[in-house]
């Protein structure tokens, strides 16, 4: 069985995806700026800055985290956290993507976040563990949930929330009647 610092990847091993480089110690402040945007965006509860730093640094330190970056120090266009994670019911492990976020002006054409999740999945198959994703938006949740689907496959699932006091709410329900013509074309 895998440990947790077995399935985090050696930077070497990141020359198939030259864009997408380990985060380190040095990037937790440009991580936290990115953060602050992911946020804003779609944040469904208020912002606590020492939980966000104290993750920050577990990927950064490589404890049982990780996290690719695309873009130099001071000049982050995106980022993935991938955190080795277990269900409640298993000893088995897994890559849990924690978020994934490119900033909206490095979005045209999906270069980067096609990069990112490239990265994940290159490092699901190294590790090899399996790679769970979910998408909780409430801009632009259509496309992400195709381009998931065109590298991943269909979906197991949904994520709901309830409540009244969430900062963000729910999409329309197209997304999900895109989701049974997708099926109903057999892919």
């Amino acid at each position: 069985m895998y440990g947790l610092q077995d399935a985090v990847p050696a930077q070497d091993m990141l020359g198939v995806y030259p864009r997408v480089r380990l985060a380190g110690p040095r990037d937790g402040a440009d991580i936290y700026e990115l953060c602050c945007e992911l946020h804003k965006e779609n944040g469904l509860f208020p912002m606590n800055r020492l939980k966000v730093e104290e993750t920050i640094k577990q990927a950064t330190d490589r404890k049982g985290a990780f996290m690719g970056l695309i873009g130099a120090p001071g000049a982050l266009e995106g980022m993935i956290y991938l955190l080795i994670s277990q269900l409640w019911y298993t000893d088995s492990l897994h890559l849990e993507e924690i978020f994934n976020f490119v900033r909206p002006e490095y979005r045209k054409g999906t270069t980067n976040a096609r990069a990112l999740i490239s990265f994940a999945k290159k490092c699901a198959d190294e590790a090899p563990l399996p790679l769970v994703i979910g998408v909780i938006s409430s801009q632009q949740t259509e496309a992400k949930i195709r381009l998931y689907r065109k590298f991943l496959g269909l979906p197991m699932g949904a994520f709901f929330v309830y409540g009244e006091h969430v900062a963000i709410k729910p999409v329309s329900p197209t997304a999900w009647v895109t989701q049974k013509r997708w099926r109903s074309r057999g892919k």
